[in-house]
């Protein structure tokens, strides 16, 4: 039957015994109410409804119903039979709107706390059902039973497990899209094979778009979105365990990793890095950097999304929440030592870009665009074992630019984005390592200001190495830097500066904005790196939009 079909003239027939049905059990349950309430100061034992010598209590056993239903459809709505695919959230938004209203309908005739069931079936380890239905032969085994029950974890976590594992296997061509809110897949959908795992690239987009994020936020709500957030940390974490590995030399000083970092934080001025940077590149240490630090970049804007739809949903459900809460925070005679409010409670404030030079560059102020994660900061703590351990890090990062990741990589200009991996999302790595590895906790005075003279120091290494290669782009050095996307990088370090904040002045100290301009118009005219121009030279007949009418 099609949704909506029950309401055709010709159907009544077909919904009548239920509509029937329903007005006996409801006059059932009003009268056992009643009855009940006549009976409300008798003790529990002569309480019920008695027929011939039993004593029946209809309530108790419709508030059982109620909660035995909502016990066996609320993982359903979550995860498939195997239980390891999760449902889009909004699907499982929609059949949870279902579950509430006949949940609702229930709780007018019984007292039944239905809200606070959910929840802790959502967050509570103890009160979690099995995803898997029970089998008989478990019924049957109380023990094995509750050691089933202890195996499976909250439904929230067991989300938050579902979107880590999903964003550590990001397939090639989905990424992220500020101006979409979510991510993206660049080009049809692969067609799915029989037998394909849960996390599928086909399916990867469908649980990352803004209306997904916006629909999980509002079904997971505060505390799961908590939950969701600390793993997304945990795996932050791994990640930059993994570019520390690449990034930071060991401690011994005549290492050779190490001197070649410092060859390359030296001389990248004057061509000097090219050499330790290709010897890096073999070692596999650049492309090691690059894929970790873009996964790491990927998990944090997963935070920062979900942050977003978390304060919306939070406004809708309470609103002036997050501003009385700020205003009880400030108003606090120890306001410097008060817990601040919860991350997931406020959205993240849009870093404002810097067009001059910024006289508080680099003193003793507290930056109003500078984005803290307490969070994030104190699962990572435990990595940095020197303050500056990731000083060779911006440095190895800029010449990252020659590693093979970055080859044939485009910058698309209506999604404001690299294609492949999405390299564009390593901005917001590198802000998040400068954050945690400065060196300084995140309300010391400095931290601001330090963090942000790492991320300068990677744009202005970065600056210096791409127009250093657009100069020498035959050179028998450089090898195959015809393939390096010297244009789609202009663009990109001019992104990093934005969204750190950092002052124009230290791009055009090394990279003029008329070239990052012309490497706008080029990537307009379809030429991406230096073989394209080869292949299509450029003329004035690019500009002349009429030529071929007026020569018709």
């Amino acid at each position: 039957m099609l949704a909506g079909e029950e309401s055709l003239p010709a159907n009544y027939k077909l919904v009548e015994p239920i509509a029937q049905a329903e007005t006996r059990l409801a006059k059932l349950l009003v009268a056992a109410r009643d009855e009940l309430d006549a009976g409300i100061f008798l003790p529990k034992e002569q309480k019920g409804v008695v027929v011939s010598e039993l004593r029946l209590r209809p309530l108790e056993f419709a508030k059982s119903a109620v909660l035995t239903f909502l016990q066996q459809q609320v993982p359903i709505c979550f995860f498939d039979d195997s239980g390891k695919l999760l449902h889009r959230p909004t699907q499982i938004e929609r059949s949870l709107d279902s579950i509430m209203a006949a949940a609702e309908r229930a709780a007018s005739y019984v007292d039944v706390d239905y809200c606070g069931y959910v929840a802790s079936v959502l967050l509570d380890p103890g009160r979690t059902p099995p995803l898997n239905p029970v089998t008989a032969e478990t019924e049957a085994s109380p023990k094995k039973a509750a050691t089933n029950e202890k195996q499976h974890a909250p439904i929230a976590e067991s989300t938050a497990i579902f979107y880590v594992k999903l964003m550590k296997t990001l397939p090639t061509g989905v990424i992220f899209c500020a101006s979409r809110g979510g991510f993206v897949r660049l080009g049809p959908a692969p067609i799915p094979e029989k037998n394909q795992s849960p996390t599928t690239t086909f399916e990867v987009e469908k649980y990352l778009s803004a209306s997904e994020i916006s629909a999980l936020a509002r079904v997971l709500g505060a505390d799961g979105l908590r939950c969701l957030d600390e793993s997304l940390n945990r795996a932050a974490v791994d990640e930059m365990a993994q570019i520390k590995r690449a990034a930071c030399p060991p401690k011994d000083s005549k290492s050779a990793r190490k001197q070649k970092m410092d060859k390359i934080r030296v001389g990248f001025l004057n061509g000097d890095w090219l050499n330790p940077a290709l010897e890096l590149k073999q070692e596999g240490v650049l492309d090691h950097l690059l894929k970790h630090t873009t996964r790491l970049g990927n998990i944090l804007e997963l935070k920062a999304l979900l942050r977003s739809a978390g304060a919306r949903a939070s406004e809708k459900a309470a609103p002036h929440l997050a501003r009385a809460a700020k205003l009880a925070l400030d108003s606090s005679i120890n306001g410097n030592k008060v817990s601040r409010a919860p991350d997931w409670l406020l959205a993240p404030a849009d870093a404002t870009y810097i067009g001059e030079r910024d006289p508080s560059f680099g003193e003793d102020v507290i930056d109003a665009s500078y984005a803290r994660d307490d969070g994030l900061f104190h699962e990572a703590k435990p990595l940095l074992e020197a303050p500056d351990e990731f000083r060779y890090f911006p440095y190895v990062m800029a010449a990252a630019l020659i590693a093979d990741y970055w080859k044939g990589v485009k910058w698309l200009p209506d999604f404001n984005a690299l294609d492949g991996i999405g390299l564009h999302v390593t901005s917001a790595a590198i802000r998040a390592i400068a954050f945690c590895f400065n060196g300084l906790p995140p309300d010391h005075l400095r931290a601001p200001a330090q963090a942000k003279a790492l991320v300068a120091r990677f744009v202005e290494a970065a600056a210096a190495i791409i127009t250093w290669i657009r100069l020498h782009v035959d050179s028998k050095e450089l090898g195959t830097g015809t393939e390096i996307p010297v244009r789609a990088v202009c663009v990109y370090l001019e992104l990093v500066a934005k969204q750190a904040a950092i002052p124009r002045s230290t791009i055009e100290q090394y990279l003029p904005y008329a070239v990052i301009h012309s490497s706008l118009m080029d990537i307009a005219m379809g030429r991406h790196t230096a073989e394209d121009e080869k292949k299509t030279p450029f003329t004035a007949a690019a500009f002349d939009v009429f030529s071929g009418a007026t020569e018709a």
